[in-house]
């Protein structure tokens, strides 16, 4: 008896077979937190990890407002993860407030990082906070500085005054 691959084929929906049904993803939008909510003695501890990869010419900027958010208490910690910039960004970024790491440098007995994603898990294991918050180096604006975020930063500003 033979196998007729194509007859079997047929009679399945291979474009529904191997699809599984996605679980919804938690959304927010920051105005779904009360500014309060920052600025309360037991907030939950913010920790901002920066990826950088040749940022030299954005990572300043950015560190800038990062360095203002650490001071006026909204954040808790920096940390800078290079993936072997050639342009001295790391350099750049150990003139603020954070704390650099070669990317192969954390959790080096699993080898060289395989790519970005490997970056942000190795990061997990010196990063402190309750609540963890991934951005690129390579922006040209600071996220502080969008007309998304500007007024919820400003409204942290006044309050807190």
């Amino acid at each position: 008896m033979a196998f007729d691959i194509k007859r079997v084929l047929s009679k399945l929906n291979i474009k529904t077979l191997f699809k599984k049904p996605r679980p919804k993803l938690a959304q927010y939008k920051s105005k779904d937190f009360p500014v309060q909510l920052f600025l309360s003695a037991n907030r939950p501890t913010i920790s901002v990890c920066v990826l950088t990869k040749d940022c030299a010419s954005t990572i300043d900027n950015t560190l800038s407002v990062l360095d203002d958010c650490l001071a006026n208490g909204y954040i808790d910690q920096v940390v800078v993860v290079d993936a072997h910039s050639q342009d001295g960004t790391p350099e750049i970024a150990r003139r603020h407030e954070a704390q650099v790491f070669g990317q192969d440098d954390l959790l080096a007995q699993f080898g060289p990082t395989l790519g970005k994603g490997d970056a942000m898990w190795r990061a997990q294991s010196v990063l402190t906070g309750d609540i963890v918050v991934y951005q690129d180096g390579d922006l040209y604006d600071s996220p502080i500085e969008s007309p998304v975020e500007r007024p919820a930063y400003i409204s942290l500003q006044n309050s807190s005054a």
